[in-house]
């Protein structure tokens, strides 16, 4: 796809991912073409270096709580602990659309867990947190009717600011 069409090159990238030196890994381009040979025999290679691989001891919480941001993740935390951590949810919550964005090797899942079912029956199952999981939980709905007092008293604000300025608009231009 550029002016090095045609060219080929031979990488190491796990020695360049291992001292860091990702600037000298060859941007990819439509068209380029990837080949990644196989070891002797069918053997996976080393892979990626393990300080790489390993996860922290954290889950990311954030949405409708009352302080978003990382929790200590402790052995057996699930969906709710982590909540609770985060200081609980807040009254717009929709606990009813939990998401869980959990990293497995490369690529992301996210789970949609409801909470409300959860509290009253138990099910689903709980489901354990792992190192570097986020949990997002949404407002409820939108719209001037759903969204509540914040939203009514925002409104009325810039309505009473609006008329503030026409009002006076006016009696400037009546002098």
């Amino acid at each position: 796809g550029t002016k090095n069409a045609g060219k080929i090159e031979t990488i190491n990238i796990e020695k360049l991912v291992a001292k860091g030196e990702f600037d000298k890994i060859p941007r990819l381009y439509p068209g380029d073409i990837v080949e990644v040979p196989s070891m002797p025999g069918g053997i996976a290679g080393s892979g990626l270096p393990k300080a790489n691989q390993e996860r922290r001891s954290i889950v990311y919480v954030t949405g409708a709580v009352a302080h978003s941001g990382p929790v200590n993740l402790e052995d057996g935390m699930d969906v709710m602990d982590a909540l609770i951590m985060a200081g609980g949810s807040t009254l717009d919550a929709d606990l009813s659309k939990v998401k869980v964005i959990s990293k497995h090797e490369g690529y992301s899942s996210v789970m949609t867990i409801d909470l409300d079912k959860y509290s009253s029956e138990g099910t689903p199952r709980r489901y354990l947190l792992q190192g570097e999981d986020t949990v997002v939980l949404p407002r409820k709905g939108s719209g001037l009717f759903k969204a509540g007092w914040g939203t009514f008293r925002d409104i009325v604000a810039i309505t009473a600011t609006v008329v503030s300025t026409v009002v006076l608009v006016d009696q400037i231009g009546n002098r």
